[in-house]
């Protein structure tokens, strides 16, 4: 899933919190739905939101099979 292999992974491995994470990811079009989701008030976790994101690209492929 991680297709912004190695420009955004240089730039993720130097982020000490979420918010930095969010800087970096939301550069990348299919990161930004993800979070896009996760406000910064809601207690929705980021690793929660890429399960969730994971969950629906499977069943979309099994769908098509």
């Amino acid at each position: 899933m991680l297709n912004n292999y190695p420009y955004g992974y240089k730039e993720l491995v130097v982020c000490e919190d979420i918010d930095q994470v969010r800087v970096v990811m939301e550069k990348y079009p299919p990161y930004l739905s993800i979070f896009s989701k996760l406000s910064y008030e809601e207690r929705q976790t980021l690793d929660k939101a890429f399960y969730e994101e994971e969950v629906k690209r499977l069943c979309l492929a099994f769908e098509q099979q």
